[in-house]
C-alpha cells in the first residue's frame, strides 16, 4: 500500500509510555487514557465520578474481570466517596471522565506504569 494512503487508512499502533507513579502525589487520569500497571498498584479516585443512577463498571473500563475494584460510601451511604482501583502486573484501566488520581503504597515506593494516551489509542 502507497505511504499516503497508509497514513491515512492504515491503523496506527498505540505507543505505551513508561513512566512513575509517586505515592500520594495527585495526577490528572484523562479520560480516555489507559495506565498498566507492572506490579501491584492501587489507585484511588474521586467518589464523584459515579453519578446518581450510574455504576462503577460504566465509568472504569478494566483490561480483565480479576481488576479489583473498591470504594467507600459516604457516612449516609448515599453517595460514594472515594474509589480504589487495584491493577496487578500486566492489569490496565481507563476512565470514562477525567479525574484527579492518586497512586497509594503501604511501602511508599514509586511504580512504574504504562500510560496509552486516547490519541494514540485511536
Amino acid at each position: 500500500m502507497p505511504s499516503f494512503l497508509k497514513s491515512l487508512f492504515g491503523s496506527k499502533q498505540p505507543q505505551k509510555q513508561l513512566a512513575v507513579a509517586e505515592p500520594g502525589k495527585m495526577f490528572a487520569w484523562k479520560a480516555g487514557c489507559w495506565l498498566e500497571a507492572t506490579e501491584k498498584t492501587v489507585f484511588l479516585l474521586p467518589g464523584q465520578l459515579v453519578r446518581d443512577g450510574e455504576k462503577i463498571g460504566s465509568i472504569i473500563e478494566a483490561s480483565s474481570a480479576d481488576v479489583k475494584i473498591g470504594f467507600t460510601e459516604s457516612p449516609d451511604r448515599k453517595s460514594i466517596t472515594e474509589i480504589r482501583l487495584k491493577l496487578e502486573a500486566g492489569q490496565s484501566a481507563t476512565i470514562r471522565r477525567s479525574a484527579q488520581a492518586m497512586m497509594v503504597a503501604d511501602d511508599q515506593r514509586e511504580r512504574k506504569i504504562y500510560i496509552t494516551s486516547p490519541d494514540d489509542a485511536a
